[in-house]
């Protein structure tokens, strides 16, 4: 698990706006929390939208660009939820879930 804080920075200087969202794990951490963190740091244009397809789709209806980073997890059910060929089901698994 990172600091939230640590993650965003280096993102804000590029950063027009942020929706903040979370993975269906249960390690991710809550939009509300990265959301938090984003306007303490600054951050202009802060959203949050909990369900990440939803998050995806309010970003594409603003134009421009798109970034979409945090967990692998995350990574893989957005390219899971755009219907991308090719999205590995295995990556939408908590790793720490297997071990028994």
């Amino acid at each position: 698990t990172k600091d939230i804080g640590e993650f965003l920075a280096p993102l804000r200087p590029h950063a027009h706006r942020l929706i903040a969202t979370e993975g269906r794990g249960d390690r991710a951490y809550p939009a509300g929390q990265i959301a938090d963190a984003a306007t303490s740091l600054g951050f202009p244009n802060v959203e949050v939208e909990t369900n990440s397809a939803q998050a995806v789709a309010r970003a594409r209806t603003l134009g421009g660009d798109v970034l979409v980073t945090g967990s692998l997890l995350l990574l893989g059910e957005v390219l899971s939820d755009l219907g991308k060929p090719g999205a590995d089901p295995m990556v939408l698994t908590d790793p720490s879930k297997a071990r028994g």
